[in-house]
């Protein structure tokens, strides 16, 4: 299998974000974000919070990002950032931190889980899993397609990253900058960037579990590590090509 044809190989999470894949995947997200944020803060809550939403995305991008400009951070990536930090920073402020990630953690859960109920060609990051569980070596498959997406990731300047391990089984990847990370602490709170580093700890635990790895993470940039640190080791070390 030519794991390089498959959708989305070669792209970033940006870009994978704004793919035709996504823009399904983010329909079916939209019920139950509306329905647990309702549920914690009541349908006027939930009016008042669109607008803030926007309001707040609208701030950030009026303000000064010139230092993230002049390493080449694209606009849709700071686009793609104040989304999801604005939205964190409104809930931050209507139901506090704890609260707020619990929330975006639930909402990130259950779109992954009816994503594999429906036994989607697709996960939450756009990534085709079915394609990958399919391969004879589907870890393989799947290192070559994340290291293609870390790759990516750097030339769209979303984050600065280096492959640490990169073995029959085993990769490890350091990020040591990430854009998200760098505007939730200019904004004043490094936690606003969870939705970003909660996705991983949705996704790839649940891609592990399907195709036969271990995901680890030896820490995060918000919680104050030198770098949000990943590892992906097979189960069993016997490999064949794909």
């Amino acid at each position: 299998m030519n794991i390089d044809m498959k959708v989305n190989y070669g792209k970033g999470i940006v870009e994978s974000l704004s793919s035709p894949e996504y823009k399904v995947i983010e329909k079916q997200m939209f019920i139950p974000m509306t329905r647990a944020i309702r549920k914690e803060v009541g349908l006027l809550g939930l009016i008042k919070l669109v607008f803030r939403w926007r309001s707040e995305q609208k701030k950030m991008k009026r303000r000064d990002w010139s230092g993230l400009k002049n390493k080449g951070v694209l606009k849709e990536v700071f686009e793609a950032t104040f989304q999801l930090i604005a939205l964190m920073k409104v809930l931050d402020d209507l139901v506090g931190i704890n609260k707020a990630r619990n929330l975006i953690t639930k909402i990130y859960e259950q779109t992954e889980g009816k994503l594999q109920e429906k036994k989607s060609a697709y996960n939450l990051f756009a990534i085709p899993i079915r394609d990958i569980k399919s391969s004879k070596d589907s870890f393989l498959a799947f290192k070559e397609y994340t290291k293609s997406q870390f790759k990516a990731g750097v030339q769209e300047k979303f984050h600065e990253s280096k492959i640490i391990e990169d073995s029959a089984g085993i990769l490890a990847v350091d990020v040591k900058f990430c854009v998200a990370h760098e505007v939730a602490k200019e904004l004043g709170n490094a936690d606003w960037s969870y939705p970003w580093c909660e996705i991983d700890e949705v996704v790839y635990p649940r891609m592990a579990a399907q195709i036969g790895f271990n995901y680890s993470r030896s820490g995060s940039l918000p919680e104050g590590a030198s770098t949000c640190g990943f590892r992906f080791e097979r189960h069993n070390q016997q490999k064949t090509d794909f």
